[in-house]
C-alpha cells in the first residue's frame, strides 16, 4: 500500500445544528435511485451529556439529499414517532428508493413503576450515570460543572428494563408510511448496530449488532425476503478479555465480506473476514487503525476507504484507505483536526459521482451545541 495519500479539502459545513438538542451518531447511505439518507440520533439538551444508553430521551431523525449532499431537505422525519430511548441507528439501502432502518430501542421505567416487580429486572440506576461520563468529561471542565454536586435523578429520573430491536421498512424514503417490525436476539439480550449492514446475492440482508446491554460481542441476523422476516442470531465474534461493538460491514469486490470492529478493552479496531458468505469468519485481528468506530465504502477507484473519530487529543476525524482490501492501510489522512473536545466522531462517508468524498461526523461547534457536520474531500 502507498501510505502517502494527496489530498484535497473542499468545503465544510454544518447540515444541523439546534440549541435545545445535543446531536450525535450519524450514519449515511445512498439508495440504488442516488437518494442520500442521513440518519442521527438526539436528545434534549441537559447540563450534562451522556449517550443513548444512559439518556432515555434520545430519538432518531431520518434526513435526505436529492444532490449528493449539496443541501438536504428542511423535512426532518422523527423515526418511530414519540418513542423515546433509541441507540444509534443503521441504515440498508435494498431497493430502488426503499431503506432498512435498524434500532435498538432501551426500555425505561420510574424506579416506583418496578419497585413490586420481582421479575422484571433493574438494569440501571440513575445514580450510576457517574460511572458512563468517560466521554462527557471534557464538557463538565469546560461548562464548570462539578460531578459531586449534579442531581443525577432529577435528570435523570428513570431506569432501564431491557428493550426491544426494531426494523423499520420504508419502500419509498420520502414516505412517511412505514412498517415496524420487532426482530427476536435471542439468545441474546438485545441487538444494537449502528452502521447497518450489506446485501448479499439473492437480495438477501446480512446484518451484524452488537449485543446489548453487555456490548461483548458480535452476532448476525439475515433476511431473504427485504427485511420482513429474520433468521435466529449466529455468533461472529466473541473472544476471552474482549469487548466488540459497533460493527462495520463491507461486501468486497471478490465477494468476500470485510468487517472492523470496535474493542473497547484494547481501544483498538480489529478486523475479521468471511470468504462464504458470512457463514464463516476468521479470527479477529488487531488493526493499525486510530480512533473508533469505522465506517467503511468501497471507492470508485477501487480502494476501500475507512473513517473513525480519534477522541484523543488533538480530537480528529481520520481517513484511510486500503488497496488491498484491509491488508495494509494508508497512512492517516487528518479530515478534520483540534475539535473542541473528546465528544465527537462516529464519521460516516460517501462518494459523489465527480469523485468528491463526504465525510460527515458530529461535534460541538464554536457556540458548544454539539452537531451534525459535513466535510467534502477529493484523494489525488
Amino acid at each position: 500500500m502507498n501510505k502517502s495519500q494527496n489530498v484535497q479539502f473542499l468545503e465544510h459545513f454544518e447540515i444541523y445544528s439546534n440549541k435545545k438538542y445535543y446531536c450525535a451518531h450519524p450514519h449515511l447511505r445512498v439508495t440504488k435511485r442516488g437518494i442520500w439518507l442521513l440518519i442521527f440520533n438526539r436528545s434534549p439538551r441537559k447540563p450534562i451529556v451522556l449517550h443513548p444508553p444512559w439518556d432515555f430521551e434520545f430519538q432518531n431523525i431520518l434526513m435526505t439529499s436529492e444532490d449528493e449532499g449539496r443541501t438536504w431537505l428542511s423535512k426532518k422525519r422523527l423515526i418511530n414517532g414519540n418513542l423515546t430511548g433509541f441507540e444509534c441507528a443503521g441504515l440498508i439501502p435494498f431497493s430502488e428508493n426503499g431503506v432498512i432502518i435498524n434500532q435498538w430501542r432501551f426500555h425505561w421505567k420510574f424506579p416506583k413503576e418496578i419497585e413490586n416487580k420481582k421479575n422484571n429486572k433493574k438494569i440501571f440506576d440513575p445514580n450510576q450515570h457517574k460511572k458512563s461520563l468517560s466521554s462527557s468529561i471534557d464538557l463538565l471542565l469546560n461548562s464548570g460543572l462539578d460531578i459531586n454536586k449534579i442531581n443525577f435523578k432529577k435528570i435523570f429520573p428513570k431506569v432501564r428494563v431491557g428493550g426491544e430491536c426494531l426494523i423499520n421498512i420504508l419502500h419509498d424514503s420520502y414516505d412517511n408510511s412505514y412498517k415496524t417490525i420487532k426482530v427476536s436476539t435471542h439468545p441474546y439480550a438485545g441487538g444494537y448496530g449502528m452502521r447497518g449492514g450489506i446485501i448479499l446475492e439473492n437480495n438477501e440482508v446480512f446484518l451484524p449488532l452488537s449485543d446489548v446491554p453487555n456490548y461483548k460481542r458480535i452476532f448476525a441476523i439475515r433476511s431473504t425476503d427485504n427485511g420482513n422476516n429474520w433468521s435466529l442470531s449466529k455468533i461472529i465474534a466473541d473472544e476471552k478479555n474482549t469487548e466488540f461493538e459497533e460493527p462495520s460491514v463491507v461486501l468486497l469486490p471478490n465477494g468476500n465480506i470485510f468487517m472492523l470492529l470496535r474493542e473497547n478493552i484494547s481501544t483498538i479496531i480489529h478486523s475479521i473476514i468471511s470468504k462464504d458468505k458470512g457463514i464463516s469468519w476468521t479470527k479477529p485481528k488487531k488493526t493499525e487503525l486510530e480512533g473508533y468506530p469505522a465506517d467503511l465504502l468501497i471507492l470508485q477507484e477501487g480502494l476501500l476507504a475507512c473513517v473513525t473519530g480519534n477522541r484523543k487529543k488533538p480530537y480528529q476525524i481520520l481517513m484511510y484507505t486500503s488497496d488491498d482490501f484491509g491488508e495494509t492501510w494508508s497512512d492517516k489522512i487528518v479530515v478534520k483536526n483540534n475539535l473542541i473536545n473528546q465528544d465527537l466522531g462516529y464519521p460516516t462517508i460517501a462518494q459523489r459521482k465527480n469523485g468528491e468524498i463526504v465525510i460527515i461526523y458530529y461535534a460541538q461547534n464554536k457556540q458548544l451545541v454539539t452537531s451534525i457536520h459535513q466535510k467534502i474531500i477529493i484523494i489525488e
